[in-house]
């Protein structure tokens, strides 16, 4: 069985990739809503039932040709730590195959899809609500905290990776959104798949449009006179 995790920071495509690999029907992945190892569903029962459900979520997951996959936000890894015995994430990390790095290259954009998603609780199109009530308005020390933070995430991220000895297949959200055929197809590449024939890109999945998240990406880079880009690994 190959089993392999998609680590990221928030707003990086990761929930449309889980769910253009779950379209494929051989990546190991049974519905976008249920690919979240360290939130959502895997999230609960590790918590409620501790390591022993690693192995059923797994098996849930596994496609027919014996592939399971699954996403995990990289903060999550500290904070179910303490849910779980002493070395009980090193043994679950360390029942992956391989594993795969979506980060996204525009800071300032994701920054501001984390606010705004945080503020909202609407972080897929899935879960969309009628609009709230309450204001939300634009912060810039907020966004620049954020920025600071997925900065930090992703430095500790690749560090981890190189303690770890691990090379994994790196992607960005801008490359995703430009060729989700491109994507997927390199995906199964690194994880020793055949792209099924007649496969097209046709997530579950919409882009969350919103000319408030746009604008604000615009001011923010007027207002701090550069364009905020991921560093080099």
């Amino acid at each position: 069985m190959t089993a392999y995790m998609i680590l990221h920071t928030p707003r990086t495509g990761s929930n449309l990739l889980a769910d253009l690999l779950s379209s494929t029907g051989v990546a190991g992945i049974n519905g976008v809503e249920r690919a979240g190892f360290f939130v959502g569903w895997g999230g609960v029962a590790l918590k409620n039932n501790g390591i022993e459900k690693v192995a059923e979520y797994l098996q849930d997951s596994t496609t027919p040709n014996g592939v399971t996959g699954c996403k995990g936000d990289f903060i999550y890894l500290d904070r179910i730590r303490g849910s779980l015995p002493y070395g009980a994430i090193e043994e679950i990390v360390g029942t992956f195959d391989k594993f795969i790095l979506i980060t996204r290259n525009d800071l300032v954009a994701q920054a501001v899809s984390y606010y705004v998603a945080g503020a909202t609780g609407e972080f897929t199109s899935l879960n969309v609500k009628p609009q709230s009530k309450r204001a939300i308005l634009y912060n810039k020390d907020r966004i620049a905290w954020l920025i600071s933070r997925i900065v930090g995430d992703n430095a500790r991220m690749n560090r981890w990776f190189y303690e770890q000895d691990i090379v994994p297949l790196r992607l960005t959200y801008e490359e995703l959104v430009r060729d989700m055929f491109g994507t997927v197809s390199d995906v199964l590449d690194f994880l020793d798949l055949d792209m099924p024939s007649k496969w097209e890109p046709l997530p579950t999945l919409q882009q969350q449009h919103d000319q408030r998240k746009l604008k604000w990406v615009t001011r923010y880079k007027q207002e701090t006179g550069h364009n905020v880009v991921a560093a080099p690994d």
